[in-house]
């Protein structure tokens, strides 16, 4: 755990925007009380039946209800705090998340983006890859090659922490373009076979505005058509995905996000 951060790791905090695409449109309550008022016993994930070990959180179908209590840019920071390692950890996960924050953001400004939840976006982007922090070992070394794995790890994370499966599930449910039982059992991969795909869309947004930064060159966005590129290797079907998200979502205008990246967009 971190108890004293360097300047250097000191990132701003990202704050809300209250532009046009801020709406939340009601449907029912998931659950309700909050965290600052749950102690031992007192779960704010009233309302969620329990769960088999390893068995994958159920998408919340639709928009959120204003009843869910979504944590905000400062709880979800002091979040990754408490779980990165390292200082160099916490800069790269968290300024990650930021990142893909802000691609969401943009995306949302858009009329037709209107009836997602703005709020709960933002809390998917800055939790998404939290789970990384369970792959550095006691030295700082990131183990890279069960990197697949730091979306269970991370739904397991939240879920300790008390949070909803609507939260846990952004952990589980954004590796690459959709990861299918199939693409499990085909490729050996280390988690348990399953179909780790993004339903809502929400959870398709958060997938979506992943693809467009790397924490392995943090300097720089890749474009969408770079992106299809680099997917086409896991098969035609990835690429056909991908496609149906840009048809969904739009592509976002990377050159005006490119100052927060430092370095221009990779095209290819």
């Amino acid at each position: 755990m971190l108890s004293h951060w360097p300047a250097e790791a000191t990132i701003a905090p990202v704050t809300p925007s209250n532009g046009p695409h801020d709406h939340r449109v009601p449907a029912s309550p998931v659950i309700t009380g909050s965290r600052e008022n749950a102690g031992a016993g007192n779960s704010p994930r009233l309302h969620e039946p329990p769960r088999r070990a390893g068995e994958l959180p159920p998408p919340t179908r639709g928009c959120y209800a204003p009843q869910v209590r979504i944590p905000g840019p400062e709880e979800i920071r002091a979040l990754h705090e408490k779980h990165a390692p390292t200082a160099e950890a916490f800069a790269s996960v968290h300024r990650h998340c930021e990142l893909v924050w802000r691609v969401a953001e943009q995306l949302l400004a858009s009329p037709r983006l209107a009836h997602l939840d703005a709020e709960l976006v933002r809390a998917g982007c800055l939790l998404h890859d939290i789970g990384v922090y369970r792959l550095y070992d006691e030295d700082g070394r990131l183990d890279h090659k069960n990197y697949i794995r730091h979306g269970l790890l991370g739904q397991e994370l939240l879920e300790s922490e008390g949070y909803p499966a609507a939260l846990c599930r952004f952990c589980s449910h954004h590796t690459g373009v959709g990861l299918t039982r199939e693409d499990v059992v085909r490729q050996n991969l280390p988690v348990p076979p399953a179909d780790y795909l993004a339903e809502t869309p929400e959870e398709r947004l958060v997938m979506y505005a992943d693809k467009f930064h790397s924490k392995s060159h943090p300097h720089r966005f890749l474009t969408p058509d770079a992106y299809a590129a680099h997917v086409r290797r896991f098969g035609e079907e990835k690429v056909t995905a991908f496609e149906a998200l840009r048809e969904e979502f739009g592509d976002p205008d990377l050159t005006r996000l490119a100052p927060q990246a430092e370095l221009p967009p990779v095209t290819g």
